[in-house]
């Protein structure tokens, strides 16, 4: 059963997945955090921040500042638009490019039309470009070569520095020159491009004036020209697939060169668990990849410390950094991990002795409020509801365990009776809502005023703001108040925000693995608040927040 949605309200072909990491990237000019980087885009370019580098630490507070290091603009910009998404990758389109993003992944990926340009440069200026251009400003000496002849066929096409050029290079002892594509009465306007005609076009090491290394990988040889603090490509002559990374030492250049090409363009998280060993959840992520440059090695990505103490699998120190700590290097496009469930207990246990008067006396002091329910959670909102339904929850629980069954049936009756106007979905006029639009339970009046509620017609908070009615619900279950109608509709507020159920994709299943996808919910997204690679769950939805996301408690 589902709460009704309100009259006019416009359906969703699919739900969306509100509490994700990269919501702020295609709503606005907030920053998101992929790991190790923080992304935003901002004037319809992609900025790149490796915050790690600029890290302030007080006794209050630590913080990797966004600072744009390398921003990725193209020419016919648009604004960015999310066009697909799973749990562990995000693409978005951004006029004629594809931002392919991947949490942990210490490349951020673009992928660029036939025939756009693309510009790289930096809040800071590049001190020092190798590789597949000049460092800025450089110039011909005076001995450099004299402009072609208006004959000369040496097609820029015949050399690989100049494969996205029109025109006439200049290839000489000294390094290859475009000359053709300026004014050819004016010599000095020529520009010299790099004099290694290989695959080191497709590498360029970027020393950016703050000192920090980056490294551009291009999937097939582009000439790069140098112009002020900017570093940018003639038209594309193919589609090329672009790959920025933060050099933090040597060891990670090496690394980086060695996985350039391979990179994710999906993922998915599924898990099982076994019979014979119940209290371990198995959990996988995978992802699906693209490779080019005719790449062998296996994907790269970047582990987080709590990764570690369950990861099945190698992972090796790298000087990565994160505000959640140090990253690891893991090879593969399949990580296991073998997750301990714990012990999960209902109430207090055993209380005896002298505790248990104490308890019980306690407990008799509670007086139980005979205001009308209905009204009085309408004026209190979600929330405030949520936390007092608790408190009655609890002290039905005490009540249990001090012995005295009177008092916990007289709580656990009062429960379901405060729960009831959360729970009558049937009801024109009731509490919770179905929103067709976005995919989601919201409150009626988070529903009419996002403001409302603390966010929640905006989805925030769901797992808190519902997770004291599901507990409540559940305790007055256990005691015997609450009926099997209103037992199914707390499953529905449970689905909101701990739905299991979605699908994979790109990733077909290697023989002999089953894990457990149920087939795609049409009503609501996976595990709404839940970031699996983060490890746990963020509160803010889709309000736009300064630093990504917030879980606030």
């Amino acid at each position: 059963p589902w709460p009704r949605a309100p009259a006019g309200a416009k359906a969703t072909r699919a739900p969306v997945a509100t509490g994700a990491w990269h919501t702020n990237l295609a709503r606005g000019d907030q920053p998101s955090a992929s790991t190790p980087y923080a992304l935003r885009f901002k004037d319809r370019a992609l900025e790149i921040s490796y915050g790690a580098d600029r890290r302030a630490a007080t006794k209050a507070s630590v913080a990797d500042p966004f600072v744009a290091d390398v921003v990725v603009a193209t020419t016919n910009p648009t604004d960015p638009k999310l066009a697909e998404a799973d749990a562990l990758t995000a693409r978005l389109a951004f006029g004629p490019a594809t931002a392919w993003l991947a949490r942990g992944s210490p490349y951020v990926t673009v992928e660029v039309s036939t025939g756009a340009t693309v510009t790289f440069s930096s809040a800071h200026g590049f001190a020092k470009a190798d590789g597949g251009a000049a460092a800025p400003d450089a110039r011909p000496g005076p001995d450099g070569p004299a402009a072609p002849a208006p004959d000369d066929e040496a097609a820029c096409s015949a050399h690989a520095s100049c494969a996205n050029l029109e025109g006439v290079c200049c290839p000489t002892a000294q390094g290859v020159f475009l000359g053709c594509c300026d004014d050819r009465r004016l010599a000095t306007a020529r520009r010299r491009l790099a004099t290694n005609e290989t695959k080191e076009t497709q590498r360029v090491s970027l020393v950016l004036d703050d000192g920090s290394e980056w490294l551009l990988y291009a999937s097939r040889p582009v000439a790069f020209e140098t112009s002020g603090k900017t570093l940018s490509t003639g038209p594309l002559r193919r589609t090329t697939v672009f790959r920025v990374a933060r050099a933090p030492d040597a060891a990670a250049t090496a690394l980086l060169d060695a996985h350039r090409g391979v990179f994710p363009i999906g993922g998915a998280v599924s898990w099982r668990a076994s019979r014979t060993e119940p209290d371990v959840m198995t959990l996988h992520f995978r992802w699906a990849t693209r490779r080019f440059d005719g790449c062998a090695a296996p994907l790269l990505g970047l582990a987080l410390p709590h990764h570690l103490q369950t990861l099945a699998g190698k992972a090796s120190p790298t000087a990565f950094d994160a505000l959640k700590g140090p990253l690891y290097a893991v090879a593969g496009d399949h990580w296991t991990f073998r997750e301990p469930l714990g012990e999960l207990r209902w109430d207090l246990g055993d209380v005896r002795g002298p505790r248990r008067k104490i308890l019980r006396d306690l407990v008799g002091d509670e007086r139980i409020d005979e205001e009308a329910p209905g009204p009085a959670a309408k004026a209190a909102g979600v929330y405030s509801s949520g936390k007092k339904l608790f408190r009655l929850a609890a002290l039905a629980q005490a009540a249990h365990v001090a012995g005295d069954p009177k008092r916990r049936d007289a709580f656990s009756a009062r429960l379901a009776d405060e729960l009831a106007p959360w729970l009558a979905f049937d009801d024109a006029s009731s509490l919770l809502v179905y929103d067709a639009k976005t995919g989601g339970i919201v409150t009626r009046a988070g529903f009419a005023d996002p403001n409302a509620d603390f966010g929640n017609g905006k989805y925030n908070d769901h797992h808190f703001h519902y997770g004291y009615l599901v507990h409540a619900a559940a305790v007055a279950r256990r005691y015997g108040s609450l009926d099997d109608a209103a037992a199914a509709r707390t499953a529905a507020l449970v689905l909101d925000y701990a739905n299991p159920t979605g699908r994979e994709r790109n990733l077909p299943a290697p023989r002999g693995y089953e894990p457990y996808v149920a087939p795609r919910s049409s009503y609501l997204p996976v595990a709404r608040h839940k970031d699996w690679y983060d490890g746990h769950s963020w509160a803010s939805g889709l309000f736009e927040l300064a630093d990504g996301k917030a879980q606030e408690s």
